[in-house]
């Protein structure tokens, strides 16, 4: 098969030698008058008036013809692709109620970028990738906004939003305008459609719901009171979850929608006591749960809850709008309900590889905490991207859609692979188990403690933590394991440290297990500098207990606290001849399987 330059070179010389044969043909007859046919035909073509004059200009015009074909065809051998900057654009959480989040991801798709430019140049391709990162404040009227903002560049990729009703708000516009949107965390079902602008990375929650409800179902609990944001994403994970919850035999005995602007979450809180404290009475502490379905508003809420004993001595689940927020484990008070309750939420689970280690140990040492599992999916969204705008040598959304799942097929990313359904969501996908638990030697964490495995409906756990406060879980029993590890904790907050100081001079706690005296530690004190309780003093008294150290069967945890004098938190006076007078006395069970 002929080379273009070697057609370009046989087109020019045929071309020439045409031109000049013709020439010399016409030139060497004669007309009927006498006169010589070229004349007629020079003049025809070129409308010229001197023979001379009009060869030489005719065969100058002939070479700049045949230079602009021949230059025509030369373009046609080299295509104009990708070059220079390109640009996509990133609509993210980083501020509202998915600020935590926002910031994973953030960091997540600037490494990614940082390691497709170094591929790009290393591969010759000629262009780099450029983020252009919005903040859409968790409000879908803003995605909207930024959206058109970008668009208004000439911007035509787009990674997030990351919550379903920003998604839902935004999907319209970006469809009539070609604008090809791929979400990390979007997972309400049924938003998406063949041949629409829109992907999602992540499962929907027709697959977190029954994670969730087996999770429930595991710790035997058969009655739900559930509390969620009445947004497009609460009222899906909640109806996902419902429905194979009664599959399990389980019941919604109460299903609380709530504002998602709430300012003001102590009437919730005081309507989720009440509807608890009846569920108690009918079918016991051990039968009823209370499951969450909110984002960082949760901080708020909790702080309003934990003002409700009761609330403290039934099972709290969550789901991935709560799993691994700061806010939770940073509020100290929140996180001390949070650890006592067995507060266990689902989070779509990345596949562990060296990729994985590789970006988990980058966004740790950046971010200081546990990335969520959709900063993972942020990071691949930008290779699959880069990836498909290499494929198609174009800034062309309607190529880049259609190669777009082929290369997702062929790409092993740090969530692992990615396959797509007819819609355009990930197919599958498993749910890690996080937990919030008290670390030593004080402090709070969120913990991988089980897996919830799809193909199989089941639940993988690594162990159990709990948490069970000396005075708030009074009264109660609580089952364990020989696997499970407790934490027996009771605390003391001030508005100063010197308050602290007084309470830690004049404090006598002594704690039995079956009437054996059990020592524990009070913590150096330690300022909270986050959430409601932001510029309280605290500290803990823990002690950690190995139920694998205790033979099987029902044991009894006692505890005595007293004061030698009274106090003053800044708010009012505890112990001697005060209206708080110790001591106290706290009592409650655990039965060990």
């Amino acid at each position: 098969m002929l080379k273009r330059k070697q057609f370009i070179t046989i087109v020019t010389v045929a071309l020439i030698s045409f031109l000049l044969g013709t020439l010399l043909s016409v030139t060497a007859v004669t007309t009927d008058d006498g006169g010589n046919p070229f004349d007629k035909i020079w003049e025809a073509i070129f409308g010229l008036e001197e023979r001379q004059d009009q060869t030489e200009t005719s065969l100058d015009e002939m070479g700049e013809i045949i230079s602009e074909h021949e230059e025509r065809l030369t373009a046609l051998e080299e295509p104009v692709g990708l070059s220079g900057e390109i640009t996509i654009g990133s609509l993210l959480p980083l501020t509202g109620g998915l600020a935590t989040f926002g910031e994973n991801s953030m960091v997540a798709i600037d490494f990614a970028a940082e390691e497709v430019n170094a591929f790009l140049e290393e591969a010759g391709a000629g262009w780099t990738l450029k983020i252009l990162t919005e903040d859409t404040g968790t409000d879908p009227a803003l995605a909207l906004d930024k959206l058109e903002s970008l668009a208004a560049v000439g911007i035509k990729f787009v990674i997030g939003p990351m919550s379903s009703g920003e998604v839902s708000y935004i999907k319209g516009y970006a469809d009539i305008a070609e604008i090809l949107v791929v979400s990390q965390s979007s997972t309400m079902p049924g938003l998406n459609e063949p041949d629409d602008f829109l992907f999602r990375f992540c499962p929907t929650d027709l697959m977190q719901g029954p994670a969730i409800a087996r999770l429930i179902a595991n710790d035997d609990v058969t009655k739900v009171i559930a509390v969620y944001r009445n947004d497009p994403w609460g009222v899906g994970v909640h109806d996902a979850t419902k429905a194979r919850f009664e599959e399990l035999e389980g019941t919604f005995i109460e299903s609380i929608p709530y504002d998602p602007w709430m300012a003001d979450f102590s009437a919730l809180a005081a309507t989720v006591d009440t509807k608890v404290t009846s569920a108690i009475a009918t079918y016991g502490a051990d039968q009823v749960g209370v499951l969450y379905i909110g984002f960082e508003e949760a901080s708020d809420f909790l702080m309003e809850a934990r003002a409700y004993k009761i609330l403290w001595n039934v099972k709290w689940y969550g789901s991935d709008g709560t799993a691994l927020s700061g806010d939770l484990i940073e509020n100290v008070p929140v996180a001390m309900l949070g650890a006592a309750t067995g507060f266990i939420n689902t989070f779509f689970g990345p596949t562990r590889s060296d990729k994985f280690d590789r970006v988990h140990d980058e966004l740790v040492a950046v971010l200081g905490r546990e990335p969520d599992s959709y900063a993972y999916i942020a990071y691949d969204i930008v290779w699959v991207l880069a990836l498909s705008l290499l494929t198609v040598d174009a800034y062309d959304s309607v190529a880049v859609r259609a190669v777009l799942p082929s290369v997702t097929e062929n790409y092993f990313g740090a969530s692992g692979w990615i396959v797509l359904d007819e819609n355009g969501d990930r197919a599958f996908g498993d749910y890690d188990l996080w937990q919030i638990i008290a670390v030593e030697p004080v402090g709070y964490t969120w913990e991988l403690v089980g897996t919830y495995i799809h193909a199989t409906d089941s639940i993988t756990w690594l162990y159990r933590k709990q948490y069970l406060h000396l005075s708030w879980n009074s009264g109660y029993t609580f089952e364990a394991t020989s696997e499970d590890l407790i934490t027996l904790g009771h605390g003391w907050a001030a508005t100063t440290e010197e308050y602290v100081e007084d309470w830690l001079g004049n404090v006598t706690l002594t704690a039995t297990i079956d009437g054996e005296e059990i020592v524990g530690q009070w913590s150096d004190i330690y300022l909270i500098t986050e959430g409601a309780w932001a510029g309280f003093h605290i500290t803990e008294w823990r002690y950690y207990l190995n139920p694998g150290s205790l033979p099987a069967g029902v044991h009894h945890v006692t505890t005595v606290v007293d004061l030698a004098e009274a106090i003053f938190d800044g708010f009012d006076w505890y112990g001697p001849g005060t209206g708080n007078p110790t001591p106290w006395n706290y009592e409650f069970t655990i039965e060990v399987t």
